[in-house]
């Protein structure tokens, strides 16, 4: 498949981990999803539920997504930086890829 896509990450967050985890997300995985030239469409705290979590990414193809998620889940930056308070922080996630 070819052609731009965009990935929509839905996290189930851990009670009352809401706030914490966008101040994450804001300072610290946003800027590295930037620098690793991830194009960011979302972010953000669902209006209904301060627990729930909406992250939405674009692509310009599967092949370039599975590419550039791959490189950035395997670097330094993100190992060492905030993964494991995000991953901490989430009790469930969904994920759906669609046409962009």
């Amino acid at each position: 498949m070819s052609g731009t896509v965009r990935e929509i990450l839905q996290y189930q967050l851990k009670a009352g981990a809401g706030a914490a985890f966008h101040q994450i997300m804001l300072t610290q995985s946003l800027p590295l999803h930037r620098a690793a030239g991830i194009e960011l469409k979302y972010s953000g705290i669902s209006l209904i539920d301060e627990d729930r979590y909406c992250l939405i990414r674009e692509f310009n193809s599967v092949e370039e997504m599975h590419a550039s998620l791959e490189a950035f889940y395997a670097s330094e930056a993100w190992l060492c930086g905030p993964r494991q308070q995000i991953i901490a922080a989430i009790e469930s996630s969904h994920r759906v890829i669609i046409a962009g």
